[in-house]
């Protein structure tokens, strides 16, 4: 199988391995950038709610 992902927006991050996947427990889902903390959910893109450490 080959993943591949579309470059932030913000940063331009473009491997999957800047990438990674929230899964909440309401149903909640997002694509989020390690580098920069971009969100990418059901409601587009954009920025964090709040500073956050990306690197995990």
């Amino acid at each position: 199988m080959i993943i591949s992902v579309k470059p932030c927006e913000n940063c331009g991050a473009s491997e999957v391995s800047d990438f990674r996947e929230y899964d909440g427990c309401l149903g909640y889902e997002a694509i989020i950038c390690k580098k920069c903390g971009y969100i990418y959910d059901h409601s587009g893109a954009h920025s964090p709610d709040k500073e956050e450490n990306f690197s995990e």
